[in-house]
């Protein structure tokens, strides 16, 4: 519980009410602690009662040196007109000033005649004299005004108002049967088996109507009541009027203070009111504000803010229990619940917070009241509720609905029988929040049990059994079915927060009977840093309608000291360390005073300028979230002389471990070396100075740049040419990285056809890449290529492959490129980037381009001697058919056409010359030529129609010799 402010427990801090409190002078306490000197009261007026003579009545608290506003705590807020709370009871002792902890208060009647009420002049007309409120109360109810009050006919109509007040608040009342009959005074406080706490007596105070009764704020609670007032007399509607003044009487008592506007519709109004009988809202919630909820007090401890303290619920089997009110008091309050619960019953449970909106303020200084502003108790706090398991493992949490609407954790099924828990919190607002608590066990045949869950796969190379960030793992949570029923149609889903990528979330088994155990394999990726933990929450559901939650938490990496030394093995430096000294530094060495026995090193500081460095050897195997953490102790002169540490990645140069990217978890830099003394070798920087106190520990959390280099630290000290100091001791030092696998991710590689054309396009090769599990996120798929045959050029590119995100396969056709080139065969291979796979490739040339590239590819073609252009015919064969053969650019154009699957070559001229000698070949190999086999000639056209598909045309061209037409 948080404790009330200072202002709230001064002697005179009142909070106002439309009723004034007078401030009468008691006796003062023998000892001194936060009780009133001058015991402040309020009264309590009849309705009707003339304004003009509240005002009077509150004209003492203008006398005083603060006037009651200004008592206010300055966080006095609607609904809260606290003035104190009790520091000290009969029961509870001493230093009871704790915000919203519970108290037990006693109280008592003393008998008539003996106890003193002693009149300061506030009520003109009060005389001092003794009690005599038995003997008006015996006028009444009949009875007697001796013998114990217990036994008196009016006795139960007094204890019903501490009943209310108990049945509603944090508040115990326990009757003192015993009372002494000393004069009502401070100095005369509770004490059990002698007096109440709160002590009720009476005498005349002003006659008929106007003043009721008045009662001591805390720390005195006693109420005096107008013996000589007719008000009481009626006893009609069991005695509501002697009821409610009396609780009305005791909320002051306390430390409430009146409540405006005048609606009706609070106790602590400043008129009694006859419409209603005891506590309402505002008045409960001012109470649990100052002491607790009706669960805070199930025993010693009177609290119920941790698991040990949880208050028990008492809910049957199968049964519905609703309780409240309840309320969290302030911005530090939670509230623990214990329940039973047999395995296999439904737990449903639901938080609604109290709503009642209503004006509501405080009483003028002249008596008057404040109209108030409007008062929503709904939005006080965002409330949270969380089931734990028995052992305080959490179940189910909500959360989710906005500020003022209810929290229900749906039906979840008990794994285990034994002791469960709810826990109920708020947010950051230092307010009360009330609200009520529906709590229900119905009965299951089924019931879930996780029995393990277990990685049994995952994706990146290295295989190190350990969830890595965005590497696809495998899970498998076996559950169990421990009820008496089959669940039919088993369905697991597991879900998680922000950075969980499912990926295979969801599994089902058609039926799991009673007393069966059945493996879920559950497949996903967490997005999230190295050593972040994430809790993810395994959904479990069946036809029949049970369910259960289970939360797994999964953490990314595995921390462990990659680095430790703590310099006990040797006076000497271990092997790699290195002492080093600039001026007159005095260099490390050993010491016996240590952290971790028998010694440590420790570098000396001197009136005189220099500096010690104390170097670690290259550390290897850090991981971007790498810790440092070691136990030093130092006393230097004060922001003059101090430590650093510095840092070397990679063997760079050395920076301050705050500039090279570090940062302190714990223990960080406390100052600032000088600027102006430039005799300290590292003056102006932020450093260790000054006195630690002893040893302290500093966390680092290494710059991200260590992952895989060699690092070096060094703990650097300096010091000017005046000044005292002892020096900088350091031990127990230690590194702790994240060990994760590389992101690689390794695949096999297979094809149903290994081969291309780039002849037949349509004849294609495949490549299939295979993953051992869905990748979670598009991946690159890194393929070394190597061969004659080149990616991009020869065929498809294959340097860009990506596999889809929640896939593990890939296939894609490898086609040939066209290139016309006379390349013959090609080859490529293709092997994945781990070298553990790899697959051969044919790219089959056209037949032509195989003829050249095998019969030509060596030789070098001569062209004809009359050739000026270079297109390998004479002159006198361009001339022939038609081309102008001077002009470089121009070859004979060919016109070749395929017809019903012949293939037919129209010469560029129509009529040939006559002395052209034209004979045409064929060739089903470009290696054997026969003339004319399967051409036929129709003018200047020439027609290859043969029964194979592959076949090849030339023409040989020659003059005539002789002169034959």
């Amino acid at each position: 519980m948080s404790q009330l402010p200072p202002s709230l427990l001064l002697p005179l801090a009142l909070t106002v009410g439309l009723l004034p409190f007078l401030n009468l002078t008691k006796d003062s306490e023998v000892t001194p602690e936060p009780s009133q000197a001058e015991s402040p009261y309020s009264f309590c007026f009849a309705p009707g009662t003339d304004p003009e003579l509240i005002a009077r009545y509150s004209t003492p608290l203008k006398t005083k040196e603060a006037s009651a506003l200004s008592l206010l705590a300055p966080e006095s807020q609607q609904a809260f007109q606290v003035v104190n709370r009790w520091f000290r009871t009969a029961t509870n002792g001493i230093a009871q000033s704790s915000q919203g902890d519970p108290l037990t208060l006693t109280w008592s009647i003393p008998d008539d005649g003996g106890t003193f009420i002693t009149a300061d002049g506030s009520i003109p007309s009060e005389v001092s004299s003794n009690n005599g409120l038995r003997s008006r109360l015996a006028e009444i109810y009949g009875g007697s005004s001796t013998g114990p009050a217990s036994e008196q006919p009016w006795f139960p109509d007094i204890e019903s108002a501490f009943q209310d007040l108990s049945a509603n608040t944090g508040l115990a009342f326990v009757y003192e049967p015993n009372d002494d009959g000393a004069a009502l005074s401070s100095a005369n406080r509770g004490i059990l088996g002698v007096r109440g706490d709160i002590r009720i007596a009476g005498h005349p105070l002003d006659g008929n109507s106007n003043v009721l009764a008045y009662n001591f704020f805390p720390d005195l609670g006693d109420m005096v009541i107008d013996t000589s007032d007719s008000f009481f007399s009626n006893t009609s509607s069991n005695s509501i009027r002697l009821r409610n003044v009396l609780e009305h009487e005791v909320g002051h008592g306390l430390g409430l203070a009146h409540v405006c506007p005048i609606d009706n519709s609070k106790l602590m109004e400043p008129f009694i009111n006859l419409s209603f009988e005891g506590l309402q809202f505002d008045d409960i919630y001012s109470l649990q504000r100052n002491y607790g909820d009706i669960m805070e007090k199930h025993d010693a401890s009177l609290t119920n803010d941790s698991f040990a303290n949880a208050a028990p619920l008492t809910i049957s089997s199968g049964g519905t229990a609703t309780f409240g009110p309840l309320s969290i008091d302030d911005n530090s309050d939670i509230d623990f619940y214990a329940f039973q619960v047999t395995a296999g019953e439904n737990i449903t449970a639901t938080i609604t917070p109290t709503s009642n909106t209503y004006l509501e303020g405080s009483q003028n200084n002249d008596g008057s009241c404040s109209v108030g502003v409007l008062f929503d108790s709904a939005t006080l706090h965002d409330l949270s509720l969380t089931l734990f398991d028995p052992n305080q493992n959490q179940l189910a949490t909500a959360s989710s609905k906005t500020l003022g609407e209810e929290e229900t954790i749906n039906p979840i099924i008990a794994p285990t029988t034994g002791t469960y828990y709810l826990q109920v919190s708020g947010d950051n607002s230092n307010n009360a929040q009330l609200y009520s608590l529906d709590l229900s066990l119905s009965n299951s045949p089924v019931v879930f049990e996780l029995v393990s869950a277990t990685q049994t796969a995952e994706l990146f190379a290295g295989q190190n059994g350990l969830t890595d960030p965005l590497e696809t793992v495998e899970y498998t949570f076996t559950l169990r079915n421990s009820g008496f029923a089959s669940a039919t149609n088993t369905t697991v889903t597991l879900n998680g927060p922000t950075g969980f990528i499912p990926v295979e979330n969801t599994s089902s088994t058609a039926t799991l009977a009673s007393e069966q155990s059945f493996p879920f394999p559950l497949t996903f990726a967490l997005d999230a840093n190295s050593g972040e933990s994430l809790v993810l929450s395994l959904n479990v559901t069946e036809d029949n309608g049970a369910t259960a939650t289970f939360p797994v938490e999964i953490v990314l990496g595995l921390e462990q000291v990659v680095f430790s030394e703590n310099f006990d093995s040797s006076f000497a430096l271990p092997i790699g360390w290195l002492s080093q000294s600039e001026g007159n530094g005095s260099g490390w060495s050993a010491n016996t005073f240590a952290d971790t026995e028998p010694r440590a090193f420790v570098a000396g500081t001197s009136n005189q300028s220099g500096e010690s460095i104390l170097s670690t050897p290259s550390i290897d195997g850090l991981s971007a979230a790498s810790i440092l953490s070691f136990r030093h102790f130092y006393i230097t002169e004060n922001n003059i002389d101090g430590g650093v540490l510095e840092i070397s990645i990679a063997n760079g140069p050395w920076l301050d471990i705050l500039a090279a990217g570090g940062s302190f978890q714990t223990g960080e830099y406390n100052g600032a070396l000088a600027i102006s003394d430039g005799t300290n070798p590292i003056n102006n920087r932020s450093a260790w100075t000054g006195n630690s106190g002893g040893f302290i520990t500093t966390e680092v959390i290494l710059p991200p740049s260590v992952a895989g280099q060699p690092t070096q630290l060094r703990w650097r000290i300096g010091h000017n040419n005046s000044g005292n100091g002892i020096g900088w001791i350091v031990d127990t030092v230690s590194i702790d990285a994240i060990i994760t696998d590389p992101a690689e991710i390794p695949f096999n590689l297979s094809s149903n056809d290994t081969t291309a054309s780039e002849f037949f396009l349509a004849d294609s090769a495949e490549l299939t890449v295979q993953t051992s599990l869905p990748v979670a996120v598009d991946s690159p798929i890194n393929l070394t290529l190597s061969g004659t045959a080149t990616s991009g050029t020869d065929y498809t590119q294959l340097d860009n492959l990506t596999l889809p995100a929640k896939t593990e396969t890939l296939t894609t056709t490898i086609n040939a490129l066209e290139d016309s080139l006379p390349e013959g065969q090609e080859t490529f291979t293709v092997t994945s980037s781990d070298g553990t796979t790899s697959l051969d490739y044919i790219i089959n040339d056209s037949p032509y381009g195989n003829w050249v590239f095998e019969s030509l590819a060596t030789t070098t073609l001569q062209a004809p001697a009359d050739d000026p252009d270079g297109d390998q015919l004479s002159n006198l064969e361009e001339y022939l058919l038609g081309t102008n053969p001077l002009i470089t650019s121009l070859s004979p154009p060919f016109d070749l056409t395929f017809i019903n699957d012949t293939l037919r070559l129209t010469l560029p001229v129509a009529a040939p010359p006559a002395d052209l000698l034209i004979t045409p070949f064929s060739s089903p190999n470009l290696i054997d030529w026969n003339a004319s086999t399967f051409i036929t000639v129709e003018g200047n056209q020439f027609i290859l129609d043969t029964p194979d598909p592959f076949h090849f045309l030339r023409l040989g061209l020659d003059l005539r010799q002789d002169d034959t037409p």
